[in-house]
């Protein structure tokens, strides 16, 4: 599987939708770095790309294994503008 189809489908994964849910949880539903509480996204530090290359994963199975792309603290909450800027740094 290729690198985009297996981020897409790690994407779409309950694990993923329930990851996300416990950092905006934690982050009490706001963006951090202007507060904003409006279009909110999860942002992976350490992008899920950069996980399957440096993991060596290959399969949704390897995936569900790899702790680091369901680890809260590889995570934060972010407004669309500041989601757009990390990823065009």
């Amino acid at each position: 599987m290729n690198t985009h189809t297996l981020t897409q489908k790690i994407r779409n994964l309950r694990k993923t939708i329930s990851w996300k849910k416990a950092v905006l949880r934690r982050d009490e539903w706001n963006c951090n770095k202007c507060g904003d509480i409006e279009n909110l996204q999860v942002h992976h530090k350490i992008g899920v790309s950069e996980i399957i290359k440096r993991f060596n994963l290959k399969t949704i199975e390897d995936a569900l294994e790899c702790k680091i792309l369901f680890d809260v603290e590889n995570g934060e909450t972010l407004c669309d503008k500041h989601h757009k800027e990390k990823h065009l740094q």
